[in-house]
């Protein structure tokens, strides 16, 4: 692959094509063992089982767990050209509180407020409406 560029500064990274992108083929490649397992954890990263009072002590991507005590209806809003799913919900877990953005098709998830529920690979971010968890593209909802 020639003429792309890497986005991110930790994992999840993306990878970015445009139309300057070329793909090539090739005969296969052999790989070793010990590249092979570091490749699959940045393809599919590790997620933390955090506690939502801690979240601020832990980099990269988090696991975390709660009850719902807050969830807004599904909205539609603009990234980039495509107009994508977005839900806000508060989880609670032992008197903390956090604020975990759902996009895309996780945001369409079924939960309801007083539900426990387990969310996986979600990232925190800072912005003018304070700190929230994102989701990423490997989240899973339970």
């Amino acid at each position: 692959m020639k003429g792309y560029s890497v986005r991110g500064g930790s994992p999840p990274f993306a990878l970015i094509a445009t139309r300057e992108t070329t793909f090539f083929r090739s005969s296969p490649v052999n790989v070793d063992e010990t590249l092979m397992r570091e490749a699959t954890d940045v393809l599919w990263p590790h997620s933390i089982l955090t506690p939502v009072a801690e979240i601020h002590n832990v980099k990269g991507l988090l696991t975390v767990e709660g009850n719902i005590v807050q969830l807004s209806a599904v909205s539609r809003v603009t990234t980039g050209q495509e107009e994508v799913p977005l839900r806000h919900l508060k989880l609670e877990q032992e008197q903390a509180q956090v604020t975990l953005c759902l996009w895309r098709e996780a945001a369409v998830e079924s939960v309801e407020v007083g539900t426990k529920i387990t969310v996986t690979h979600v990232k925190l971010s800072s912005s003018a409406y304070g700190d929230q968890l994102q989701s990423t593209a490997e989240i899973e909802v339970g």
